[in-house]
C-alpha cells in the first residue's frame, strides 16, 4: 500500500517539475500515455494468468504515477478557460470524475465472480 501511495506522490512531483517546463496539454498526453501503458500491462498480465503481488502492484504503480501527473494538469486545463469562474469549473470537473467512477462501479457490479479478467476499458476510463 505504501508503494502505491509513493507512486502517486512521485507522479505529483513529476507534474510539479513539468508545469514549469512544458504546456498543460503535453503533461496530459504524457499522463495519458502512462495510464494506457499501466492498463495495458495489467490487462496483459491478467490475460496471461501470471498473477502475483508484483504483477498487480507494478501496473497499478504506473497507473497511479500517471494519475499524479494527469490530475493536476486536467484540473488546470479544466479551469483555465474560465478564470472568473474557476471554482464552478473545478466543481464541474470533480463532479464529472465522480460520475465516471460511479458509472464504472455500477457497470462492474453486475459482473459475476466467474468473469475475473478486467475489461480493457477499465483502466483508462474509471479505474
Amino acid at each position: 500500500m505504501v508503494s502505491l501511495t509513493a507512486a502517486y506522490f512521485i507522479g505529483t512531483l513529476v507534474a510539479n517539475r513539468l508545469a514549469v517546463r512544458v504546456r498543460v496539454n503535453t503533461s496530459i498526453m504524457l499522463g495519458s500515455a502512462l495510464l494506457l501503458a499501466g492498463a495495458a500491462l495489467q490487462l496483459a498480465l491478467a490475460l496471461n494468468l501470471s498473477l502475483s503481488t508484483w504483477s498487480v502492484l507494478v501496473p497499478q504503480m504506473i497507473w497511479l504515477m500517471a494519475m499524479g501527473i494527469l490530475m493536476p494538469n486536467a484540473m488546470a486545463g479544466a479551469v483555465s478557460p474560465f478564470p472568473t469562474m474557476a471554482g464552478a469549473a473545478a466543481s464541474l470537473q470533480g463532479f464529472a470524475m465522480m460520475a465516471a467512477g460511479a458509472l464504472s462501479s455500477l457497470v462492474l457490479s453486475g459482473r459475476t465472480l466467474a468473469d475475473q479478467a478486467p475489461p480493457p476499458w477499465l483502466g483508462p476510463v474509471g479505474g
